[in-house]
């Protein structure tokens, strides 16, 4: 851990009560606000999300990109429509990078905004 120094701010993220998101036919589709797209350097790409205060999710791998609809669909079957521009915000999206790394994805490149330009802007 680098010692926090005089014009310099050291971050802290702590992850706790990490669990599965609900059920697909529970929730089939989501409505995504805050978000940024992940590709791994495998090519996989994941999305990443700020649902809100207390939680992120991350999703399996895109199986699917409809772009006129600005919706996403995962490996596992759920539908993610995105309702805004990826998420602008540093800390956040610090954060949903940290989560990324947590979650084993490894080194990612983010390409939220090459999707967002392919997209419509208004539906």
């Amino acid at each position: 851990m680098i010692p926090p120094s005089p014009g310099r701010v050291v971050a802290t993220i702590l992850f706790a009560n990490e669990r599965e998101g609900p059920a697909i036919e529970e929730q089939p589709q989501v409505d995504v606000r805050c978000w940024r797209l992940y590709e791994t350097k495998s090519g996989a790409l994941h999305l990443m999300m700020y649902m809100d205060a207390v939680v992120m999710r991350v999703t399996s791998e895109l199986a699917a990109i409809y772009i006129p609809e600005r919706r996403l669909v995962t490996s596992s079957g759920r539908s993610y429509a995105l309702q805004g521009p990826p998420e602008s915000d540093d800390a956040i999206q610090a954060a949903l990078m940290a989560n990324a790394a947590r979650v084993g994805l490894g080194e990612v490149k983010d390409v939220s905004n090459w999707l967002w330009s392919q997209m419509p802007q208004a539906l």
